[in-house]
């Protein structure tokens, strides 16, 4: 009986395992009709063999230009690749491009093509029509309104010293690449020069400030551009007028020349305050004459004049009323007034309020200097001309017409220098 028993239990346990493996059977078999239902889905959209997708454009690189791009990429590995296409506007604007085994890299410049910002789409194909996956690169395209709102390089201001020019500049735009300057020499030679974008200082030598300096500046948009630009170029006139120095001024007494109680080079020491830093005459008869080596060459544009600083010198007694200036190069050391002196102009003092009566404003008025321009007249038909050699020639003062005290407190010259190179 225990023997039956144990019989029938394992029976039960052989029918369990059964329907385990029964199940799992079933169910391996309802997974393979369930795969087979899903692929028959897709039957119609799949290709025997697979598709054929040729190597894409890789390293693209877009360089903008002046109504024109320039679109490369490496030609890659795949020797099936015979062609590309670039589309752009929305695939509305496209360019062809022949591929060949012989191609490192593929270059391809769109031309020409309106200033804007685009993207483009780059596609490859092989011979039998195969396309690649594609790849976009986005390039810009520069023109007339770039052109528009490029503005030069700002010039702070210009120092001519009479042989050189230069030039002080305002710090260079990120994207400038340079300036050109186009001017002529002394000797009237046309010379160009290369301001480079971190120079704030340019200096040209032997420079005609008669003939006008141009300059245009120079600007590249982005590290990868192919073109260049320039702004528009500009003339400007160099004005070489500027104040002599006086530190090269020295007396240069000659025969006929007035005798001074106080010393001539009081002049142009740069006192205008104290009554005995003055250049004084006593009681002379007139004209009186004064002449000075200037140390250098000059042409004269204009003057100014401070009478003797003493209130009972101004408008009255030695105050110099009807001067001449003339101007030498070479002056006869007799002293004499001839042709070696070239008359530079007559000018006269004038009183600012009317009568014999002296205001405070007409003391202030002389006190700040009596401005005076060198013109063409009669009387100097040239005063423009090279001179290193001043002659002062009073023909009257305020208090006579005769005989006079002359004061003068201070001198000082505009004009163009001319200088020599050591």
């Amino acid at each position: 009986m225990g023997n039956y028993c144990k019989i029938k239990l394992n029976y039960k346990k052989l029918f369990k395992m059964k329907n385990i493996a029964y199940i799992i059977l079933m169910a391996i078999i309802m997974g393979l009709a369930s795969c087979k239902s899903q692929d028959s889905i897709y039957e119609e959209f799949l290709v025997p063999n697979g598709l054929i997708y040729p190597q894409q454009a890789t390293n693209v690189v877009a360089k903008s230009g002046n109504e024109r791009i320039e679109i490369s990429w490496d030609r890659g590995v795949d020797p099936k690749v015979v062609k590309a296409m670039i589309f752009w506007n929305n695939y509305t604007n496209s360019a062809e491009i022949g591929i060949t085994s012989d191609m490192g890299v593929i270059i391809k410049e769109i031309k020409p093509i309106e200033e804007n910002t685009y993207s483009f789409m780059i596609y490859t194909y092989d011979a039998n029509g195969n396309i690649s996956i594609p790849t976009e690169i986005i390039g810009r395209v520069y023109g007339k309104r770039y052109l528009s709102s490029l503005n030069n390089r700002i010039l702070i201001n210009t120092v001519f010293d009479g042989l050189d020019l230069m030039l002080n500049w305002y710090a260079a735009n990120h994207t400038e690449t340079g300036v050109d300057l186009f001017y002529t020499d002394a000797d009237g030679n046309p010379q160009t020069y290369r301001v480079d974008p971190s120079e704030t200082k340019t200096i040209l030598l032997d420079f005609d400030p008669d003939k006008p300096l141009f300059y245009s500046t120079e600007y590249l948009p982005d590290s990868m551009a192919i073109d260049i630009f320039h702004a528009p170029t500009i003339e400007i006139k160099i004005d070489p007028v500027e104040i002599i120095p006086k530190n090269t001024w020295v007396e240069y007494t000659l025969p006929n020349d007035a005798s001074l109680f106080f010393a001539l080079q009081n002049i142009w020491n740069g006192n205008l305050t104290s009554e005995s830093s003055c250049c004084f005459s006593y009681s002379q008869p007139l004209p009186q004459m004064n002449t000075w080596d200037l140390g250098v060459e000059v042409a004269m544009n204009r003057m100014k004049l401070w009478p003797r600083a003493g209130a009972d010198d101004i408008w009255v007694r030695g105050h110099p009323k009807i001067f001449e200036l003339y101007g030498s190069t070479a002056p006869n050391p007799d002293g004499s007034l001839d042709d070696s002196w070239k008359p530079l102009g007559r000018f006269e003092c004038m009183k600012p309020s009317p009568g014999t009566d002296i205001t405070q404003g007409d003391i202030d008025f002389a006190r700040a200097g009596i401005d005076f321009e060198f013109v063409n007249s009669d009387f100097a038909a040239d005063p423009f001309v090279r001179v290193r050699y001043i002659r002062f020639r009073t023909i009257s003062t305020f208090g006579s017409e005769t005989e006079s005290n002359v004061g003068i407190q201070e001198i000082s010259f505009w004009g163009r220098l001319f200088k020599e190179r050591e």
